[in-house]
């Protein structure tokens, strides 16, 4: 699956017009061992970009998850129930995050 979220200032009358704005992509895919997230960003011409913390709260999980990867790092996670998990990533500006849940 896949999506997107906008993201401006709020303020600027016709920010994507003058190209201040991010656009945030997102996409998944699994198989029986491992679920695949990657997370990218495209800036306007003017937009100042920051780094973020994102939480990712995953529902849903139909196999006991092992480990976590990001950008090829172990990673911690947090078990909120059987079947739900929570990653913390910090996403610099200016890069992508290929997050894998391995199985």
């Amino acid at each position: 699956s896949y999506g997107k979220l906008y993201n401006d200032n709020g303020t600027t009358v016709q920010a994507y017009e003058k190209g201040d704005y991010e656009i945030l992509y997102f996409k998944s895919s699994n198989t029986a061992k491992e679920l695949a997230i990657t997370l990218m960003a495209d800036t306007g011409k003017i937009f100042q970009a920051v780094s973020k913390n994102v939480n990712l709260i995953i529902h849903h999980l139909d196999a006991k998850v092992s480990s976590v990867v990001v950008n090829g790092k172990s990673t911690p996670y947090k078990i909120i129930n059987n079947n739900t998990i929570e990653i913390n990533v910090f996403w610099e500006k200016g890069t992508s995050k290929d997050i894998k849940i391995l199985f």
